[in-house]
């Protein structure tokens, strides 16, 4: 994400992303972890993480799909797409 930035330099004038985005991502995985396994439990073993919540669009309505889940880097992201996916025929 930070190489990405490079190249819009305009923007980063306006908005100094590449000194908030560690801070960011750290605090994201604090509350993801409170989220995840509740509050004033263990947080996941990794530094940074991002926040996604993952929902399903039908009939002009939306609504959540699955259950809070923690996927380190090293686990495979299946699982999460396994919850996305439309019931089978």
């Amino acid at each position: 994400m930070i190489e990405a930035l490079t190249f819009h330099r305009g923007e980063i004038a306006r908005n100094p992303y590449h000194l908030r985005l560690m801070s960011w991502l750290a605090d994201s995985v604090r509350r993801g972890g409170e989220a995840v396994f509740g509050a004033g439990m263990q947080p996941p073993s990794f530094a940074f993480g991002a926040l996604y919540r993952l929902e399903r669009s039908a009939g002009g309505r939306q609504t959540a799909v699955g259950r809070p889940m923690a996927i380190a880097a090293e686990d495979g992201l299946q699982p999460l797409f396994d919850q996305g996916m439309p019931p089978g025929p």
